[in-house]
Formats: C-alpha cells, structure tokens, sequence
C-alpha cells in the first residue's frame, strides 16, 4: 500500500498510466502529474502543470495523460492539442517542458512504442484531410497556420485513407510482444443503422489491426455489426453501442463491444466478442494470387486467410499518389483487402467474458 502526498484524482481518458513493466506509474495529484517507480518507491523531481495548458486537473473531463510503454514519454492530450513530456530514469526526473506534436484532431488514439525504438500517436487526421496516421510524438509542430497543419501531415506516415462519411472511431495498440508494432481500430459509420445498413464502403462496421512499421499491412479481421451508433433516442446517444475495441497487452487477444443489429433502443444493450489474433513476428508471406486488388474489400470476393495476410509482394499493391501536400503513405493506404469471417470470434457470456477479458485487458483504448 502506498500513501501519496495527497490525494490521487483522475488521469481522464482511458490510455495507459503504466508502462508495459509495471514498473512505472503515472498519477495525479496537488494539481500535476507525477511519476512514481513502483520498484524504488520513488516519485520523481519534476511535475506538470496541466493548469497552464487549459485541463482542470481534478478530473481531466477535457483531455487525458498517459505514458508510452517504454516508460520514456508522458503525454496530454488536451483536445486538439497533445504534448509530450520527456523522462529521465537515470536522473529519475520528469520534463515539466512540453513538446507540441500534433493539433489535427481531437482525443481518440493509442500511445505505441513500436519495434524501431520509437514512440508513436496512433490517431486521426481529421484536419484537412480523414486519415489514420501514425504521428511521432518528439517531433516540434506548431498548428496555428496552414503551413504549420501541412507540415505535420508531411512530417508523419498516414496508415490508412479513410474518407469523410466515416472512419476510424477508437484505437487499442499492443504494448508488447509479437504484436508489439500492431494497433487495433473500430472503423465506424453512422449511417449504418437497425433499419438501413447504408451504401457500402470499405473497412465499413470492421475491426482492423494496422501495422505502424513497414510495410505497413492492414489486416481486417471482423466486421462488428453493431449499429444506430449515433442513437439520438437513447440514453446515452448510442455511446455503449459503439465497439471500441481493447487489445491485450501482447496483442493476441482483442475485444470489442456490438449490438449485432438487436435495437434495444432507449437502452444500449451489446455483448463483448473476443478475437484470438495470430503472432506476426514471422517473416512476411507474400499473398497468393486471387488476393483482391481492385480496393472494393468486397465480402464476395475470394477469401484469403487472416494468416497468410501479414505481408504482400510489390504485384498486390494498388498504385498510390502522394496528395497535394506530399504525404508520406504507406502502401496499404489505398489497398482493400477480402473479409473472412474468423472461426475464433464467438459471443460468450458475459460473467465469462469479463473474468477472462480483465486478467488480460489493456486499459489504453481510446
């Protein structure tokens, strides 16, 4: 048991306070955020002062800290504008300098710390242009003029072209493992509803998992079904129907909430499913030959299996263009890939689920 200073409020948003040993914890209290070394004991010189930068600290409802899970960053999101804050473990202190490194979107995304030693903001661009990006986050931006946005798109890798009518809605990344370099997305529409499922589009109601290195593979694993996730009518506007998946910390489990199409409207009824995602720490396979390559992600189009969809050969890649802006794209961005409905996902009940899903949840979904 340990006795703080004073006493412990919120961290806000759900992302990580710990890193991925356990060894070293964020908290907040006296108005900052501090690091404690749960091994050591020892609360590190140096806070933040989330006052100055416009969060009421007692509650962070306007934003939320977290760690990366190298235990080297702290970072603010502070809706649109996100901070990092460097930690020194030999001096056992904390940067109260932040460093802004993106202002493009608001507070949904997942801290990673990917294999090539970097620390990333998986999240949404959804400034100028609707995209998954992967945003590094010791880079100094700056938002406040059109050049400032473009050179934050330009200085990061957009995962995935999105589009406009719908998109990337919550992330879960690994922390560690073989799926170290992986991040889990909800991509969701709202048109998609109890009574009208909406013109089709690719990666609609699908939960995906993306590569943040290269070659930056997308990997579509399930459609979710859940639907009417902007429900007006309901007791709390169709938030408890939308999936937002957690991913364990070694990524091979993810969960996500869906109503499967059953309208229980004004309430939010949904199930917990769980995927068994497969290890990608292998050499990359090159997909076969009726790999779909037209982009539509047609559910009719001949399957491939999810484990033999880690990597692709240069034949299967889509061409791309840079935007107007000189994007730097990985080659998935524009590339669809066919749906197989996965033998693993099932709906089990929920005490069961439950019981399973916190003896390996990860707490860093936005």
């Amino acid at each position: 048991m340990k006795t703080f200073p004073a006493a412990l409020e919120s961290l806000g948003g759900s992302v990580d306070w710990m890193d991925r040993t356990g060894r070293y914890f964020l908290v907040n209290y006296g108005k900052r955020i501090h690091v404690w070394d749960k091994q050591t004991d020892t609360i590190y010189a140096g806070s933040i002062d989330v006052t100055t930068l416009g969060i009421d600290a007692n509650d962070l409802n306007d934003g939320w800290v977290g760690i990366t899970p190298s235990g080297d960053y702290v970072v603010l999101s502070t809706r649109p504008n996100h901070y990092s804050f460097a930690i020194n473990h030999v001096a056992r202190s904390l940067s109260s300098s932040g460093v802004l490194f993106w202002t493009l979107c608001g507070d949904h995304g997942d801290l990673i710390s990917a294999t090539n030693g970097k620390d990333y903001f998986i999240t949404s661009e959804c400034h100028d242009i609707s995209a998954v990006m992967r945003v590094d986050i010791t880079l100094v931006q700056t938002g406040d003029t059109q050049e400032g946005i473009n050179k934050q798109i330009a200085d990061n890798v957009m995962l995935l072209d999105t589009g406009w009518n719908g998109g990337a809605d919550h992330y879960s990344c690994a922390t560690k493992g073989p799926n170290q370099d992986w991040c889990y997305i909800s991509m969701d529409w709202i048109d998609d509803t109890f009574t009208d499922m909406g013109p089709w589009e690719p990666y609609k109601q699908e939960i995906i998992m993306v590569d943040v290195v290269a070659p930056y593979t997308v990997q579509r694993l399930a459609h979710h079904r859940s639907r009417e996730l902007n429900c007006l009518p309901c007791d709390s506007g169709g938030y408890f129907f939308q999936p937002k998946p957690s991913a364990s910390w070694d990524g091979l489990r993810v969960a996500w909430a869906s109503n499967q199409g059953y309208d229980s409207r004004p309430a939010e009824y949904s199930d917990l499913y769980v995927l068994e995602t497969p290890a990608m720490d292998r050499p990359l396979i090159s997909a076969p030959s009726q790999v779909a390559v037209s982009g539509t992600g047609d559910a009719n189009a001949p399957s491939v299996s999810k484990r033999v969809m880690h990597g692709f050969s240069e034949q299967f890649q889509k061409p791309y263009s840079p935007s107007r802006l000189g994007l730097k794209r990985s080659p998935q961005t524009a590339f669809g890939l066919p749906y197989e409905p996965s033998a693993v996902i099932r709906r089990r009940p929920i005490l069961e689920v439950m019981k399973q899903f916190l003896s390996f949840i990860k707490r860093g979904e936005q």
